[in-house]
């Protein structure tokens, strides 16, 4: 009886193979190919990390010739390679951001702080699926670049606490997907541009600049939000159509603190 169960044990397979009509020939197995980092991609970060410090800037860990070690980079696999999605330059870095940052054309998150100089290249506006930016605690300066307008699948925008300037250009208001606008701490001025305004599910945070007019039709018309505007330029006295309505009442807080000499007259 054992010698019956040992027989059947050892031609089990056989039978099954027979069964199936596959071939007793051993099948090679398929070997997956590594997948490698986009060269593009390798050659822009790079090119990044050089220009904003390298070295211990970045970690001792980072090893320009292992996609593995950059730490702060994030990639994903997209049409059989890896390509980078987000970046978190340190907060050590010390530099300039390249204009070579607009090549990577599967960048989603870009978070900037540290001793960044200079100013945000234009050729930003070429990461068309950039969804959040993120520049907080550098010595960055300029102005937003118009070409900011083109990032229609940006989502959150934060320019916090950065030595920039100048107005707000109205492409920013007019990208459809942008719900949150965060430009406190920095030295902008002039009018808030209506587009800013125009969303409703949209939060905007002006807080600690140079501002000077906030049109008031804002007030009299429900399609437009009102922002957090405190500390910065505003003057001047609110007029009677405005003082006396419930959206003035209700969010006058957001106005109420400007600089020192600034401030509404009701």
């Amino acid at each position: 009886m054992k010698m019956k169960l040992f027989y059947f044990l050892c031609m089990f397979p056989e039978i099954v193979c027979m069964l199936c009509g596959c071939s007793q020939e051993e099948k090679p197995m398929k070997v997956t190919p590594n997948i490698s980092l986009n060269k593009t991609d390798s050659m822009i970060m790079l090119d990044v990390y050089d220009k904003t410090g390298g070295g211990v800037y970045w970690g001792e860990s980072w090893d320009r010739r292992d996609y593995h070690t950059w730490t702060d980079v994030k990639t994903e696999e997209i049409d059989g390679e890896y390509r980078i999605v987000n970046i978190q330059i340190s907060p050590f870095a010390i530099g300039s951001l390249p204009a070579t940052i607009g090549e990577l054309a599967e960048l989603r998150i870009l978070y900037l702080n540290g001793n960044i100089v200079g100013g945000l290249p234009s050729a930003i506006a070429n990461l068309t699926k950039l969804e959040v930016l993120s520049v907080t605690a550098t010595a960055l300066g300029g102005e937003i670049p118009k070409e900011i307008g083109e990032l229609e699948k940006l989502k959150r925008l934060y320019l916090i606490n950065n030595g920039m300037t100048g107005e707000v250009p109205v492409e920013l208001g007019q990208l459809p997907s942008l719900l949150l606008i965060d430009l406190s701490h920095n030295h902008f001025y002039g009018t808030v541009p209506l587009t800013l305004l125009e969303n409703k599910n949209r939060e905007v945070t002006l807080n600690y600049n140079d501002f000077t007019v906030l049109p008031w039709d804002i007030w009299l018309d429900d399609k437009f939000i009102i922002p957090s505007i405190q500390y910065n330029r505003l003057l001047g006295k609110v007029p009677e159509n405005v003082r006396n309505i419930e959206k003035w009442k209700h969010n006058k807080w957001l106005v109420d603190m400007q600089q020192e000499g600034y401030g509404y007259i009701e």
